[in-house]
């Protein structure tokens, strides 16, 4: 692919983390929609990514791949950034399975955190006017459910762990560096090609093969879930409204059930 002339476009947004269930997303709706920005894909391509939904953008001339582990060489990033004249950074990286960081928290550590401490970096160097970081509600722990932006942040498992700590370093750069980062902490989100390993689609795939569903502990804990077109019509409100929004900000769901109800919820309709 031709290095695209970025004089084209009023934007350029690096997506981290683009071929995830989220970010994947993400593109599909906004590349199409905004043709006058200029999307770069940036992902390490792991067992959850699904690269396939978005081959077809490449056909765009607003849209590029880049395969990249973006917690290991920040060098590569910056010339990323630099080439393709990145004015967003949009960061919806990060290992999110529960389960997986109880096995792997050492991994969960160094690839979650040290992403997003690279992706400040390149900002925090080149001035980036416009920085957007993808949290999560599980980083108010037990309490989620009742949790506001000033919330005290008590995760209860590696994965949230990671994500805690990110909110913090964040936080670091916007009060060091003054720099326009905001914060977004959704619910749990769910939608079409979710990853089994998340409750709902977890349901699904076991009615359909008529198999009983997992439940971790007694199911009476309650969350929030977030379908993803009401994220991403946050998130576009977000975008061009630059300057109006920054911190932390919750985008959050009144629906609020245990586990074991969204479980027979969901098995009816199965």
């Amino acid at each position: 692919m031709l290095q695209p002339n970025m004089t084209n476009y009023t934007k350029s947004v690096l997506v981290a983390g683009g071929a995830g269930f989220i970010g994947r997303s993400f593109l599909l709706q906004f590349v199409r929609k905004f043709p006058n920005y200029f999307f770069i894909c940036v992902d390490i391509l792991n067992y959850a990514s699904d690269y396939e939904v978005l081959k077809p953008l490449e056909r765009l001339e607003n849209y590029k791949f880049i395969k990249m582990d973006l917690s290991e060489d920040v060098n590569q990033l910056l010339q990323v950034v630099k080439e393709h004249q990145v004015t967003d950074i949009i960061n919806f990286a990060a290992e999110s399975c529960v389960d997986k960081s109880f096995v792997s928290p050492i991994f969960f550590t160094k690839n979650n955190i040290l992403a997003t401490q690279n992706l400040l970096e390149c900002a925090r160097l080149l001035q980036i006017p416009t920085f957007i970081h993808i949290s999560t509600d599980e980083v108010y722990g037990d309490e989620m459910d009742k949790a506001m932006e000033n919330s005290p942040l008590c995760p209860t498992n590696p994965y949230s762990a990671t994500k805690a700590a990110i909110d913090l370093i964040v936080n670091a750069y916007i009060k060091s560096y003054e720099m326009p980062i905001t914060i977004l902490r959704p619910n749990n989100i769910y939608g079409p090609g979710q990853y089994p390993e998340k409750l709902i689609p977890l349901v699904i795939e076991c009615g359909r093969k008529k198999q009983p569903v997992p439940i971790h502990g007694d199911g009476k804990n309650k969350r929030r879930y977030l379908y993803m077109s009401d994220f991403l019509d946050a998130l576009d409100l977000k975008l061009q409204r630059q300057g109006l929004l920054h911190g932390h900000i919750e985008i959050a769901q009144a629906w609020l059930e245990t586990k074991s109800d969204t479980t027979r919820w969901v098995e009816r309709y199965v």
